[in-house]
């Protein structure tokens, strides 16, 4: 199967840094978006620190995953190494700063999601659009819940805290990883980013762009334009990865 990728990440309109990033390795089948945090420094370093450990990752690994176990190791080794090696910058330097990470793992005939935080995956498989990850946020945690706190509505709680995460990589001395792992489909097609994105475009018109017949970069560029046109207020990042065979 043919697997093809491009990305884009725009600063936006608001920010004047960007602490968006991504990286992939088609020969290994790793791809990732990164959303970091911490300040205009420490968010970039985060950012910088994950892409790294991703290429060096990929370049000691021999190829494609061949089953979902291997799918499964890769994915949490990987993010355990960029946490750790945030934490060791942190240490160095004595300031505190992570980033969110969303992973597509793609195996010989699987592919696998891990994320932290709120930055998502997306899939079109044969018509159906479907969300792939659950946000690790303070929102999100309370709809799932349904436990609002005293003395605030849930349309109080989306708007005063929209930008409160309940996990990232390079933070706490655990880091907990949500996996997804299924059987990869000719003609799939994902995608992952930031929430500069998804916050800016509803899942509707993320699923008008995402087909299973468009071109990786068209589909793509398409998305970050969709989003700065709507006033993107964070910076905003995409990666379309679709299978052919």
């Amino acid at each position: 199967m043919r697997i093809d990728c491009f990305a884009q990440t725009d600063v936006g309109p608001v920010r004047t840094y960007n602490e968006d990033g991504y990286a992939f390795d088609a020969r290994t089948g790793l791809y990732a978006v990164f959303d970091g945090m911490g300040g205009q420094s420490s968010g970039v370093v985060a950012v910088e620190i994950a892409t790294r450990e991703l290429r060096a990752f990929a370049d000691e690994l021999p190829g494609i995953a061949a089953t979902h176990h291997e799918l499964e190791e890769r994915a949490r080794t990987l993010l355990q190494r960029i946490n750790r090696g945030i934490q060791e910058d942190q240490t160095k330097y004595r300031t505190a700063y992570g980033t969110t990470a969303v992973l597509l793992a793609i195996g010989t005939n699987e592919a696998l999601v891990a994320h932290v935080g709120d930055s998502r995956a997306y899939r079109w498989r044969e018509g159906s659009f479907e969300q792939m990850t659950d946000d690790h946020s303070l929102v999100a945690e309370v709809r799932r819940s349904g436990e609002v706190p005293p003395g605030y509505s849930l349309e109080q709680i989306a708007e005063q805290f929209a930008n409160v995460i309940t996990r990232c990589v390079g933070y706490g001395s655990e880091l907990l990883v949500d996996t997804r792992i299924e059987e990869l489909h000719p003609r799939d097609a994902w995608l992952l980013c930031s929430d500069g994105l998804w916050r800016a475009l509803a899942n509707d018109a993320i699923a008008e762009e995402l087909d299973d017949e468009s071109d990786p970069s068209s589909v793509c560029r398409a998305l970050v334009e969709r989003a700065l046109a709507r006033g993107a207020e964070d910076n905003v990042t995409a990666m379309v990865v679709t299978a052919r065979r």
